[in-house]
């Protein structure tokens, strides 16, 4: 009978890591290449911007014009730095945005795996710090996500990025914070002279 209760549980649990979370589903409209590079542009016409004060300013990105830069720009993006991505090719990277909370999902052809994260900044740099994670429609410890990543990823997680961007030879971004927001993140950045 202990056996029959256990096949029982491996099995819904099989099946729960197979299927998608509501969030998931639920996203908005498809994203297009042309949505994606309007928000890069619109995104580095406000970093390059000359102000007449290095009081710190913002900009709320909304969650779609996020999810078509991830899906559309993202490699290109990291090619164009001589970075290689730290995901498979066949990767699909979508964020849905809340209160404080952000959810980051990678579908690639084994799984779907998502973090509930609130970005922070510490040390100049960004992290996620992890609130739960998932393997589909099934809830797991972080370890249990961190243990399906590939060392880069997990890298990044452990490290964070950096918060700062060099804008041109005399000037640097520096976030100064990340706010979610339902359905979009507002960035709080100080342009800076360049050290």
């Amino acid at each position: 009978m202990l056996a029959l209760l256990a096949c029982a549980l491996v099995a819904f649990a099989y099946s729960r890591s197979q299927g998608e979370p509501q969030w998931w589903s639920e996203q908005s409209a498809p994203t297009s290449a042309q949505q994606a590079e309007s928000f890069e542009h619109a995104l580095l016409a406000q970093l390059t911007r000359v102000r007449e004060t290095d009081d710190p300013w913002s900009a709320a990105l909304s969650e779609s014009d996020l999810n078509a830069w991830l899906t559309h720009r993202l490699s290109p993006w990291l090619t164009n730095r001589g970075l290689t991505s730290p995901l498979p090719a066949s990767a699909t990277l979508r964020v849905r945005l809340h209160a404080n909370q952000l959810l980051l999902g990678i579908r690639t052809p084994d799984a779907l795996l998502w973090i509930a994260a609130r970005p922070t900044i510490r040390d100049n740099r960004i992290h996620l710090d992890p609130l739960e994670a998932g393997v589909g429609n099934l809830a797991v410890p972080t370890w249990v996500l961190r243990s399906r990543l590939s060392a880069d990823l997990n890298n990044w997680l452990a490290q964070g990025l950096p918060a700062a961007a060099p804008i041109d030879r005399a000037r640097t971004a520096q976030l100064q914070a990340l706010t979610c927001q339902p359905h979009e993140l507002l960035i709080t950045v100080q342009t800076l002279p360049r050290p």
